[in-house]
């Protein structure tokens, strides 16, 4: 119940969210005890040839969350601010 309600907050529409052709590049990071997952948002019709990065840490203390739960946010966060935004499982 708790995790569902972390998710409806983070999918709230706040009057922003992923904008039409917004790229998302998901990853798996493979170590010897399991894997971490990965989500990159690249601003796709950006001409700068490097930006800055900015790491996006889920809410739900590590334990509710996950890696797709700040989709809308991060993506629009690469659009508006120009930058890449890269989510930690």
């Amino acid at each position: 119940m708790a995790r569902q309600r972390l998710r409806d907050l983070f999918s709230a529409d706040f009057g922003f969210g992923p904008r039409a052709g917004a790229a998302v590049v998901a990853l798996c990071l493979r170590r010897g005890d399991g894997e971490i997952q990965l989500r990159v948002y690249p601003k796709e019709s950006s001409g700068a040839t490097a930006r800055p990065v900015l790491y996006w840490m889920h809410g739900g203390g590590m334990v509710m969350g996950d890696v797709t739960m700040g989709d809308a946010w991060c993506a629009a966060l690469a659009d508006e601010l120009d930058l890449v935004v890269v989510s930690v499982g």
